[in-house]
């Protein structure tokens, strides 16, 4: 007689696990081919808040890590990513990201995490360097002093060039701030050409830089145009013969009259604003000079570039439409002109003033430079104010800095004081560089 044993509950529950899992192996081909896959996903964020720039790690499971399969959005603004493992990923949160969900999106697949709570920092006018007293002393930014400034420019590295024009030297501010002097090492008053240590200048002024990152000076008192070639060590004259005049052609004929700003397009073309002869002037990459806007009278008309009147435009800038934005301090207004060669005029009605609003609502008093940020706004050293202005991509004035007293208070653009501040640079990160009577001072933008 067979015997049968009794079999517990759990015992069959076990059995039956086992048949399954069997059941499951024999439809496969070979049970060594079956994969378990890890669905990604994210579990947490560190830190949950910040403002931009702030590094947020991302903890989950099964993250790819290949670095360019992962893409990671803060509010479906794209961030930066500074590593990725299979379960960590950090990110930089994108400026002006604001509040929103956390994404990864890995070879198509799109994963949601939780919120981030965007911070907005406001802006801060801070100094930079400031000399009490005029000198010429190179080293640690705390250690050195200039005389007199006026153009800025940063480069990739995110080193500030700067004209000292009290010392007839170029000097750079690097990214560790130490001060250096570029070129015009001896400090003389001249012209010469030649090495970067036996270069020569005279009152330099404005800024820009080339496609070939050399340096371009607006040389106002040798009434010349000339070109830092950085890479080679030399200083070389583009035009102007040295003699004061309206003459346009071949560079080494032309003539210039207290050329004081320079701005280069996207294709190497230089232009010049003049203070002696109320003109904007053109230079070719081939060095051909010609006049864009202005016929060398004072005055104050729009219109097509060649008939169109300026008086006194000291600064400039290019925006993202190629229009040449710039400041008429003798006509207290902002105005541009387009690629096509039309003069118009953006904000001021030729009334000195200090008055905010739109259009010809608006004053100014003696606007000596502008700088156009990523967002299509205008900045202006509004001189006789003593305060930065904005211009909105719909002609909207405000003041963006400054309480229209002399000083050098920081802290937020609406307390904050300068002392008769002339120029300015806005850099790719959309920081302002403003250079005044004493100083270098910063604005960072709100983020």
């Amino acid at each position: 007689m067979t015997s049968f044993a009794l079999i517990s509950k759990k015992s069959k529950s076990g059995l039956i696990c086992l048949l399954l899992i069997l059941s499951i192996l024999s439809c496969t081909k070979d049970g060594d081919n079956l994969n378990l896959i890890a669905l990604t996903e994210i579990e947490s964020i560190s830190p949950t808040s910040g403002p931009g720039d702030t590094e947020v790690t991302i903890n989950g499971i099964a993250f790819d890590t290949n670095a360019s399969a992962i893409s990671v959005f803060f509010n479906d603004v794209e961030a930066v990513v500074n590593s990725v493992s299979e379960t960590e990923i950090t990110a930089t949160v994108p400026r002006g990201a604001q509040t929103g969900v956390v994404r990864v999106v890995s070879n198509g697949e799109d994963i949601e995490g939780p919120v981030f709570t965007y911070v907005i920092t406001p802006a801060q006018v801070s100094t930079l360097i400031r000399s009490e007293m005029p000198g010429d002393m190179d080293g640690p930014i705390a250690d050195a002093s200039f005389s007199a400034l006026w153009g800025l420019l940063t480069d990739q590295e995110g080193s500030l060039f700067v004209s000292d024009y009290g010392n007839n030297k170029i000097r750079k501010i690097d990214t560790d701030n130490i001060v250096s002097t570029v070129t015009g090492m001896t400090g003389v008053l001249g012209d010469m050409d030649g090495t970067l240590a036996e270069s020569t200048f005279n009152n330099p002024r404005g800024l820009a830089m080339d496609s070939n990152r050399n340096i371009v000076i607006a040389d106002l008192g040798a009434q010349k145009i000339r070109r830092i070639n950085l890479s080679a060590g030399t200083v070389e004259t583009i035009a102007g013969t040295g003699d004061s005049g309206l003459v346009n052609g071949d560079g080494s004929i032309a003539q210039f009259a207290a050329p004081i700003s320079v701005v280069v397009d996207a294709t190497d073309n230089i232009y010049v604003c003049e203070l002696a002869n109320a003109t904007i002037r053109k230079i070719t990459p081939d060095n051909i000079v010609s006049s864009l806007v202005g016929t060398g009278m004072v005055g104050f008309v729009d219109g097509p570039a060649d008939t169109a009147l300026i008086n006194f435009a000291a600064g400039m800038a290019i925006d993202a439409n190629g229009d040449i934005i710039f400041a008429d301090a003798g006509n207290h207004s902002i105005r541009k002109v387009t690629p096509q060669g039309f003069v118009s005029t953006i904000a001021g009605n030729g009334t000195m003033g200090d008055v905010n609003g739109t259009g010809d609502v608006a004053q100014f008093n003696a606007p000596l430079d502008v700088g156009v940020d990523s967002q299509g706004n205008i900045y202006v050293v509004d001189f006789g104010n003593q305060k930065i202005k904005q211009i909105t991509p719909d002609g909207v004035v405000s003041t963006y800095a400054g309480t229209g007293d002399i000083g050098s208070m920081d802290g937020i653009p609406s307390i904050a004081t300068f002392n008769n501040p002339r120029n300015l640079f806005v850099d790719e990160n959309d920081v302002i560089f403003i250079g005044t009577d004493d100083a270098i001072r910063l604005i960072t933008p709100e983020y």
